[in-house]
């Protein structure tokens, strides 16, 4: 199965790449953890790229077949059109405590018509007394930005390296891929975005809803994007997480921006536009 996943994402990667380029300013939501980006893979795109300084609030219910119930609020911060800081508090429902809380950084170091490069990195520190080590993840995320059978889309690729546990050295290769594509922009004017990735890790390691361990995770799910004008932005998200597993769960969530520093006219990385005024 997961074999097959990516091979269906590495046929829409390199299509995209061959895809008629876009222009549009993008759709950028965030992560389950915060950073910016599809579902639980992070991608090359700032939240706010044409603020000085945005910041983003969030938060996703998580429910899954494992009678797991978490509760994610998260936030993100957008610094100089180029840097990116976020944050998760992972809450338990059934234990009605913090299981853990991740912080995380992203930078975007190169940004072209169609294309951005980015490196970021997070740290999940514990809460819980049940669990011990801190869980560290660097990666690196190329976005590429065109349109896919007439429809714009933003195709993403992230790998890098994850620390398991940091007391005990356990390690491994992580790696991820999606995209976001605008359904039927002539209809629904781009306020309608379908995302979708696969990837071998989660938003959270320790008793994370999303279960990517030994076999990876797929989870796809609807971004509606009513509002993204001027200096305000809105988006609610329906999704299901780990879909082809017994794991597979549920998550609805919303998330709410705004530029605290006044917009610039830099142009954006062309991505999905609702065809506003926005950023």
């Amino acid at each position: 199965m997961k074999k097959n996943l990516l091979m269906i994402f590495a046929i829409i990667t390199l299509t995209n790449l061959s895809a008629q380029s876009h222009q549009g300013s993008g759709v950028n939501g965030t992560t389950l953890n915060g950073a910016t980006g599809l579902i639980v893979v992070p991608d090359a795109q700032i939240g706010w790229d044409r603020a000085k300084l945005g910041i983003d609030l969030g938060y996703n219910l998580v429910l899954s077949r494992n009678n797991a119930m978490k509760h994610l609020p998260r936030y993100s911060f957008n610094l100089f059109h180029f840097l990116e800081l976020s944050g998760l508090m992972q809450i338990d429902r059934e234990h009605e405590a913090i299981d853990s809380s991740v912080i995380g950084t992203k930078l975007q170091f190169f940004r072209g018509d169609n294309t951005a490069l980015a490196l970021g990195a997070n740290m999940e520190i514990p809460v819980s007394s049940r669990y011990n080590g801190i869980n560290l993840k660097a990666f690196f995320s190329a976005t590429y930005s065109g349109d896919l059978f007439s429809m714009p889309t933003s195709t993403t690729v992230t790998f890098g390296w994850q620390i398991l546990e940091s007391d005990t050295l356990s390690s491994q290769l992580i790696y991820g891929m999606g995209f976001a594509m605008a359904i039927f922009p002539e209809v629904f004017h781009n306020y309608l975005i379908w995302i979708t990735d696969f990837s071998n890790f989660s938003y959270a390691l320790y008793n994370s809803a999303v279960d990517a361990d030994y076999r990876g995770s797929f989870n796809t799910g609807i971004r509606f994007n009513p509002i993204k004008k001027g200096r305000f932005n809105l988006l609610i998200d329906i999704l299901g997480t780990d879909l082809f597993e017994t794991t597979r769960g549920f998550s609805i969530g919303i998330s709410s921006g705004f530029a605290i520093v006044p917009m610039e006219s830099r142009a954006p990385v062309n991505t999905i536009t609702n065809g506003q005024d926005s950023l």
